[in-house]
């Protein structure tokens, strides 16, 4: 156990305000890794949203909705497409987490409104389908 926690330690460290090391972090199969590789990467999405979004779509990747969660924490314009791609994603912790998402973006507010899913500014999920 002491070994475990002296490496993880090593890990935390090396990776920290590392973009590809907190993203292999993310890869681990050790859940309390791969949970310290998402916290990482918290602070980094922003500089990094493009990055992101490639190991989205990459068809072999990590955990898709954590991946949501920090492209969806980036508030960022470069993420557009992809959450209104998300919107129609067939779970509905995706279409949450995009919609979500995409109120904080000028456009994503357009967008909720013309479907329907954005009413006095407040979200809403009883459009069939949701």
């Amino acid at each position: 156990m002491r070994d475990w926690m002296r490496e993880r330690e090593r890990l935390l460290k090396r990776a920290e305000g590392n973009f590809e090391r907190s993203l292999e972090l993310m890869r681990s199969r050790d859940p309390q890794l791969k949970e310290d590789g998402f916290s990482l990467l918290g602070p980094l999405a922003c500089a990094h949203v493009e990055d992101l979004m490639a190991e989205y779509r990459h068809p072999d990747t990590i955990d898709r909705y954590w991946l949501l969660e920090l492209i969806a924490d980036s508030a960022s314009d470069q993420a557009f497409e992809l959450l209104v791609e998300a919107l129609d994603h067939e779970r509905e912790d995706f279409r949450w987490r995009a919609a979500r998402a995409l109120q904080n973006l000028k456009e994503g507010r357009r967008l909720l409104v013309e479907r329907g899913l954005l009413r006095d500014g407040r979200l809403v999920m009883d459009r069939e389908g949701w």
